[in-house]
Order: C-alpha cells, then structure tokens, then sequence
C-alpha cells in the first residue's frame, strides 16, 4: 500500500528516505486516533455492578434451591435402589425354581431311562 501511495505521489524513484518519512507520518496520524480509540473504549459505558453480581439472598436461594433439588434426586436414586434389588430378587427366585423344574425333569427323564434299561437287560436275558 505504502509503494502505491509514492507512486501516486508523482516520485519515480523511491528512496529509503522517501519511505521513512512516510512511515513517520503515517505514524504520527495514526497514534492520535488509536489514543482516542482506546480512550473511548475504556470510558464507554459498563454493565451496572448489581447485573454482575449476586447478592448473600440471591446466592442462599440458589443454594437452597440445589438443596432441594439434591434431596429430590437423592428420593428417586433410593427408589430406583429399592426397584433394582426387588427385581434382583423376584428373578433370583424365579430362575431358582426354573433350575429346580429343569432339575426335576432331568431326574424323571434318567428314571425312564434307568427302566428302559431294566427291561432291555430282561428282555436279552429271556432270548
């Protein structure tokens, strides 16, 4: 940008002390407005002090509102704690009695077995 505007300027032949005297001026323009600029921004207006912070009686309704909902949560985790161990307890039992239906069942069956047997050994016996 700084060699469009030498040659704009009419010069044909730029000189490190061309360039210098540019840049010295293009600083002393540009200092005073980033001083205002950095004036206005420090001095504009801020957000009011009670927007940024709580007070003890906001911050104690907070609290006592986390309270609340602690002991709510803590209710529904002793409940489900209670459904978890009746259902562990309902399919316990229900799984006990289907081994103990499977286990009769196999009995019943090695005894039919064990007469199949019986009279197999009979009936080469009586040939």
């Amino acid at each position: 940008m700084l060699a469009v505007i030498l040659f704009a300027s009419g010069t044909e032949s730029v000189s490190f002390g061309a360039i210098g005297q540019w840049l010295a001026v293009l600083t002393f323009v540009m200092a005073p407005l980033y001083m205002l600029y950095m004036t206005w921004h420090r001095t504009r207006r801020q957000p009011p002090i009670d927007a940024e912070f709580a007070t003890k009686r906001e911050l104690r309704g907070v609290a006592q509102h986390a309270d609340e909902c602690h002991e709510k949560t803590e209710i529904k985790i002793d409940g489900l704690r209670q459904e978890f161990k009746t259902d562990i307890n309902r399919l316990s039992r229900e799984s006990s009695e289907r081994t103990a239906g499977i286990h009769t069942r196999v009995d019943q069956i090695l005894e039919g077995v064990s007469e199949l047997k019986g009279e197999i050994k009979h009936l080469r016996g009586n040939q």
